[in-house]
């Protein structure tokens, strides 16, 4: 366990560091980009490029990912919160931004 606490204190000193060296305009381009990552914004964005740019590799790479997206939502939303013991595993007729955003 101390190997893990040295890791855990390491990291947050190295992300403290970067994050004093970038610029703040900088910083909010970032924090975006990254709020868009933590959803499926960012990534289904780049699966239409893909589609529209990429011929038929990047429609079938496109397709694939969406389809990974698709089952890996499904997956964390109905099997994992429902196992998990989670309030959010149970269908109160809210939608799934809703309930993530009443936290």
């Amino acid at each position: 366990m101390r190997v893990l606490a040295k890791l855990r204190d390491t990291d947050r000193v190295l992300s403290q560091q970067v994050a004093t060296r970038i610029p703040p305009a900088a910083g909010k381009v970032l924090s975006a980009v990254e709020e868009a990552a933590e959803g499926t914004k960012l990534w289904c964005g780049a699966a239409v490029v893909m589609a529209a740019v990429g011929g038929w590799r990047g429609r079938a790479a496109a397709a694939a990912g969406g389809a990974a997206m698709a089952l890996a939502q499904l997956i964390s939303d109905g099997v994992g919160s429902k196992r998990g013991g989670s309030q959010y595993g149970v269908d109160d007729g809210r939608s799934l931004s809703a309930r993530c955003s009443a936290r």
